[in-house]
């Protein structure tokens, strides 16, 4: 029921409105800053410090959340059945990683409200009924002089970035680059301690390539192309330590490795990731990548393959 359109516009929401009903059908509506979709059926909202909406449910199941793009103004209207995932559960710490990359440490997450959703309903405008001719780029114009705000111009990468090719002095730093994403968001597996604790045995060896991009002299990020076989490589092992996202890293690796695999003649590129990882799988799809049917046990954490045809 979750399609492609509402899940773009719940990433794009800045909050969500989660209304409730106790037993006596008294109402409450609550803005939620935390929340996500799970899968094509659920969404999860964190509960910071909202006890009135914990206890309606409780009471009463039955909710509605809506969110909308405040600049497009359009958005969506969901209804569903809600359950409380209390930090006891076996399911929070699943459902905690869906919401992880949201949030920081300064909100503790108390429960986890999990609505199995039953209706969608579209939200728009009245101008847009009003005024025929009204297109969302004249929408979002009339927004941003109301709100008095100008877009963000996107930050171009660092002319001090450096990509450079893998040599076994940095053979740590795609370990413990690639540890630390691992760690916050899902577990190590046993495949990745092989894997990143002999990279020349389990990636160069087996004909692969390993990329460093080097900030200010500093190892900051790594991305691997692993080799499937003469024709298809795997994106992989791609990192960014924390205190330098937001320089366009990524973009740049993944940029270098799609010139690299057209330079070496590599006809297809794929990758695993989660679909939690919205950016990522955001990035990969502004690049050309398209889901594929996933295989089983390769990743315990990949919920999703993507490929690229290069030629």
């Amino acid at each position: 029921m979750l399609n492609d359109e509402v899940k773009k516009y719940i990433d794009e929401s800045v909050l969500c409105w989660l209304a409730t009903s106790d037993k006596r059908n008294e109402p409450n509506v609550s803005p939620k800053e935390i929340f996500t979709y799970q899968d094509d059926l659920t969404i999860l909202i964190a509960n910071i410090a909202s006890p009135k909406s914990i206890q309606n449910i409780l009471e009463n199941p039955i909710v509605c959340v809506s969110f909308i793009n405040i600049f497009v103004q359009k958005g969506f209207k969901i209804k569903g059945d809600a359950r409380i995932i209390e930090r006891s559960s076996d399911r929070f710490e699943g459902a905690e990683k869906s919401l992880k990359r949201l949030f920081t440490e300064e909100f503790p997450i108390q429960s986890i409200i999990e609505i199995s959703v039953k209706k969608i309903d579209r939200i728009q405008a009245p101008s847009y009924f009003l005024f025929p001719n009204r297109t969302e780029k004249i929408q979002i114009e009339n927004a941003m002089r109301t709100y008095k705000v100008q877009p963000l111009e996107k930050k171009k990468p660092s002319k001090d970035i450096e990509i450079i090719e893998y040599n076994p002095s940095y053979k740590e730093f795609i370990k413990s680059l690639n540890y630390e994403w691992l760690e916050k968001y899902f577990r190590v597996e046993e495949g990745d301690i092989l894997s990143l604790s002999n990279p020349q045995e389990y990636i160069i060896d087996k004909g692969g390539m390993i990329y460093f991009a080097k900030l200010n002299g500093m190892i900051v990020g790594t991305v691997s192309l692993l080799k499937k076989s003469d024709s298809i490589y795997e994106l992989g092992k791609m990192a960014v330590t924390q205190n330098a996202q937001g320089f366009g890293i990524g973009r740049m690796l993944l940029e270098y490795c799609l010139d690299i695999a057209k330079k070496k003649n590599i006809k297809t590129l794929v990758l695993y990731s989660n679909t939690s990882l919205k950016a990522a799988i955001h990035l990969y799809e502004e690049y050309g990548f398209t889901e594929v049917e996933l295989e089983k046990g390769l990743y315990e954490r990949a919920n999703i393959k993507m490929k690229k045809e290069l030629f």
